[in-house]
């Protein structure tokens, strides 16, 4: 039990909340070890499926995908940004945001009001877009799972085919991005145009018919028990406000 979980249990004693808390907890436990298991088995699969295809094609990642970057409204406006949603502003992901999350991303620390949508012509990003991190911290892969936005420093790989949803999350998780950009002892970072440009190997539609078939399955099941422990981790935060209140 780590040092979180003991103050918890300290603090509410014998109180019955303790085993409630206790199931939530174990609970999460459980569905993030599974989450990892599914994650593993998905990115195994991809790894003998790209080794073992033996038509395809060699295409810019612009040729395959609408590509847009997101937008930050400047700073110093802060009239532009909210800490809490509400029926009038959207999620606003951050690299920090795509770190906290698995393979699907549900929360935001930020949000844009729809002003800022307006005024700045920020980018939507349909739900079931595959994003990446191409600065600072480069190579973060997510799926949105609503219509969202983000910041300069991510890519939205948009497109009309479905059925490339698992593969293009695998290959972009996959993808060896050291020579896209350069290193400093600050961070990597490279650019947009380097991300528009940047190889997509594109199998036959049958191949990625048949990954799809397998790895679909697999990020739905991710995606259930992702939110499922967001579920779970509200629960328990209503629970811990409801005793120490």
């Amino acid at each position: 039990m780590n040092s979180k979980k003991l103050l918890i249990k300290s603090s509410l004693g014998n109180n019955p909340l303790v085993n409630i808390l206790g199931s939530i907890d174990e609970k999460i436990e459980n569905n993030e070890l599974k989450l990892s298991s599914l994650e593993q088995l998905l990115m195994d699969k991809f790894i003998k499926f790209s080794s073992e295809i033996e038509e395809f094609e060699i295409k810019k990642a612009e040729d395959v995908f609408d590509i847009s970057i997101g937008r930050t409204p400047p700073r110093q406006e802060q009239e532009w940004f909210q800490n809490v949603k509400t029926q009038d502003n959207v999620k606003w992901i951050s690299i920090s945001d795509m770190g906290n999350s698995k393979a699907f991303i549900f929360e935001t620390n930020e949000y844009l009001t729809n002003d800022a949508i307006a005024y700045f012509n920020i980018p939507i990003i349909k739900a079931n877009t595959v994003i990446l991190s191409f600065k600072l911290t480069v190579g973060r892969v997510n799926i949105t799972t609503e219509n969202m936005l983000s910041n300069e420093a991510i890519a939205h790989f948009n497109t009309d085919n479905d059925l490339l949803l698992p593969y293009t999350y695998c290959y972009l998780k996959h993808f060896n991005y050291s020579n896209l950009g350069s290193t400093s002892s600050i961070a990597t970072a490279t650019n947009s145009k380097s991300i528009k440009n940047m190889l997509f190997i594109l199998p036959k539609d049958s191949d990625i018919n048949e990954y799809y078939n397998f790895g679909y399955p697999i990020l739905s099941k991710i995606f259930s028990l992702q939110r499922q422990n967001n579920k779970l981790n509200q629960l328990k935060q209503l629970y811990l406000k409801k005793f120490f209140n």
